[in-house]
């Protein structure tokens, strides 16, 4: 099939499969209203759903991309750098918060006494925000973490966070000493959230490798590998206390819902093309991968099959490769990335957005 014709036909499915989320990325429940709050990377629009599935947006575009947590009837809502503080009831934007050291905040968690941890995914850290009113709180550069943070829970003291990368970790810091310990270190790669169940469980989405871990804080054992079979990029993960069932988003699939936590066996087979983040304000970190070593041209594209960028062209290593893709100057929209060698030529799209 001609290269051009297989990026038009890719951009029209990509589009005419479109719904109401648009990459659904975390997602926080308000037992009040009885709603979950879902926010969607693509165009930063929160979309809530009730007990019957029933979607409806909330606020406005560009507000919540990422990590979602409630405070005194208000909605947190990461963007960018940005903490914006919603009306839990109307969403109205009554405060923004702008992080001005942070480059790409990823998730955001409640701690006791007004307190909020919140991950920066390109700078490799975790700032404490405490808020005592709307107009008065106190932002700290609180800990850096060595390795890329992504999804955080908090439970008795101790905060735990999701590691992003080449068997990725999962760790425990000691919030008033910030001693960090490592509670598990696994063989999947890019963890994405984590969510704290009743029985002292920790869960942990591997968005490379389409799983749901779970892993016991009390017994110290192997972590179980439990995922809905039909789950493509898991994303956020939050439990309902209330009604005792881990809530997910299905990045890939554009969903929201319980996974049925079937047991499966041990896949480590990862994706073969990812990027992260997708979509893309700023940079994005490419994984590809190759059977043997070899020439490798990767280009970009627009939705008409126009060349937009060659990215590079060179010699890659057998595995894994990976590098930093950066917007530079192009225009917002949905371009395609085209990965061509001797073995293999396939496509990813790309959103690219302010």
């Amino acid at each position: 099939m001609n290269k051009a014709f297989t990026i038009i036909f890719l951009c029209l499915a990509y589009f005419l499969n479109g719904q109401k989320f648009n990459n659904p990325e975390d997602l926080i429940y308000n037992q009040e209203s009885d709603r979950y709050f879902i926010s969607n990377t693509v165009d930063g629009q929160i979309v809530t759903s009730n007990s019957k599935g029933d979607l409806q947006n909330f606020g406005t575009k560009m507000m919540g991309s990422h990590g979602l947590e409630i405070w005194n009837g208000h909605l947190l809502a990461l963007y960018k750098n940005k903490v914006n503080i919603l009306n839990l009831k109307s969403g109205t934007l009554l405060k923004t918060i702008t992080i001005e050291d942070a480059k790409f905040l990823k998730d955001i968690t409640a701690a006791e006494d007004d307190c909020f941890f919140i991950s920066d995914f390109s700078d490799r850290s975790i700032f404490k925000l405490k808020m005592t009113g709307l107009n008065n709180y106190e932002l700290i550069d609180w800990l850096d973490t060595g390795v890329i943070p992504t999804g955080l829970c908090y439970k008795d003291g101790q905060l735990y966070f999701a590691q992003w990368g080449q068997e990725a970790g999962i760790f425990q810091v000691n919030v008033n000493t910030k001693e960090v310990e490592t509670v598990l270190v696994t063989n999947y790669s890019n963890l994405l959230s984590l969510a704290i169940g009743n029985d002292n469980s920790i869960y942990a989405s591997s968005w490379k490798n389409n799983d749901i871990l779970k892993y016991n804080l009390d017994l110290n054992d192997d972590p179980e590998l439990i995922s809905d079979p039909q789950v493509l990029y898991p994303g956020g993960l939050f439990f309902n206390e209330h009604t005792s069932q881990l809530m997910m988003t299905d990045i890939g699939l554009n969903r929201f819902h319980n996974p049925k936590m079937e047991e499966k066996k041990v896949n480590k087979t990862s994706p073969e093309m990812n990027a992260f983040p997708n979509p893309v304000a700023y940079n994005s970190l490419i994984t590809y991968h190759l059977d043997h070593a070899g020439e490798v041209m990767i280009q970009l594209f627009n939705c008409k099959g126009q060349l937009v960028r060659t990215v590079r062209q060179n010699s890659s290593e057998p595995g894994e490769n990976q590098f930093l893709l950066e917007k530079g100057g192009l225009s917002n929209g949905l371009y395609f990335l085209h990965v061509s060698s001797k073995d293999k030529s396939e496509a990813m799209p790309i959103t690219f957005i302010q």
